[in-house]
């Protein structure tokens, strides 16, 4: 736009701040190489800026929540072990013994990734239990 906005009417500077705004914190920088120059293609601009900013926010947050479960998961299998170690070193048992029982534990973990399996099936109904289980045994 050659004239100065303040010649223009209320909505028109309303629709530059807007634009201005979100472009400024999209992107990093005013416009770009491609601009809006009609109210109606900033009012588009705006949109589209929103959309992806949406859909940013989305993405990250599906992000944080698969990397926040893997640590609960580590975390968990973490105090379990040194739960299991402390256990071990307290009744003195011997190292054969606490090295077949850190191998069991690290071959449960990697199988079932720390899900438990049991308190799983003890929320399932009976028959859908046995189902299960009888599925598991024949596989």
């Amino acid at each position: 736009m050659d004239q100065p906005l303040i010649d223009e009417s209320a909505f028109i500077q309303y629709i530059n701040f807007i634009y201005w705004a979100f472009s400024v914190s999209s992107c990093g920088s005013y416009a770009g190489d491609i601009s809006g120059v009609t109210p109606l293609e900033k009012i588009f601009e705006i949109i589209v800026m929103l959309f992806f900013r949406v859909y940013f926010t989305f993405i990250s947050a599906e992000v944080a929540t698969i990397f926040a479960s893997a640590y609960i998961s580590f975390k968990s299998n973490l105090d379990k072990k040194t739960m299991y170690d402390k256990w071990m070193a307290h009744i003195k048992l011997p190292k054969e013994l606490m090295n077949r029982v850190k191998k069991y534990n690290e071959h449960m973990f990697s199988r079932y990734k720390g899900l438990d399996e049991a308190k799983i099936l003890a929320d399932l109904p009976v028959s859908t239990r046995n189902e299960i289980l009888e599925f598991i045994l024949n596989e």
